[in-house]
This record gives C-alpha cells, structure tokens and sequence, in this order.
C-alpha cells in the first residue's frame, strides 16, 4: 500500500459523524464520504473494473466527484481525467480518444447528447 493511500485510509477512519466539506448549504461527513466510496468500488468491481482498470472521471468542482478520486487512488485503478467543461463535442472526442472501459461523471454530463452518444458506442456508463 502506498503512502498516499494509507494516508486516505487514515482519513476515513475519523470520526464518521464528522462534517468534511459543505456544498450549497449540505454537509458530507466522513461517514458519507466513505459510504459513496464503498459504493463505487462495488460497483466498479462488480462491473468486471478491478485494480489496474483504466477510469475515465468527468471531473469537476463539486463534492460527488471527492469520493471518486478517493475510490480510485485507494483501489489501485488508473484515473484518467476528462474535463467537464470542454464544449461537447470537445468532450465525446476526448472520451473516444482514451478508450476508457468506463467513465464516471455527474448525470447532467453524462447525458449531454455528444457525450451519451459517444458513451453508447464506445463505454460502458457507471
């Protein structure tokens, strides 16, 4: 285990009740945090993406994306990033490009038309 992933380790294993990050007036604690990224790898692992998967992560500044990177780093899987904010066409390049397995993003990108097309045809949604 690397350094940093025993230090990710570390942190989810404070306090569960304890608040970590606020958005829009909603906290996560530690718990929150750690359940979502049970839940990933679950279903990732599930999916057939196991350790040394390739991951392409639509990233953007909001707190859904905290538990994906820490899934992640913490499981060993490749993070490829894709920026969100790329204009769409932009974006379903970038996806095709990579020839990730998977991608993971927030459902309002998930299913901008140039991205869900690309999506269909070339990865499996997450």
């Amino acid at each position: 285990m690397s350094k940093l992933q025993r230090s990710i380790q570390s942190m989810l294993s404070i306090d569960r009740t304890a608040r970590e990050m606020e958005y829009e007036k909603h906290w996560w604690t530690w718990g929150d945090i750690a359940q979502a990224v049970d839940a990933l790898d679950l279903a990732l692992t599930d999916a057939g993406h196991t350790k040394d998967s390739r991951v392409g992560v639509l990233l953007r500044n909001r707190p859904e994306c905290v538990p994906t990177i820490i899934c992640l780093i913490q499981t060993g899987r490749c993070i490829v990033t894709l920026n969100a904010d790329a204009p769409d066409e932009k974006l379903a390049e970038d996806i095709h490009a990579t020839v990730v397995p998977v991608v993971i993003g927030l459902a309002e990108d998930m299913q901008r038309p140039a991205v869900d097309k690309v999506l269909k045809g070339t990865a499996t949604n997450a």
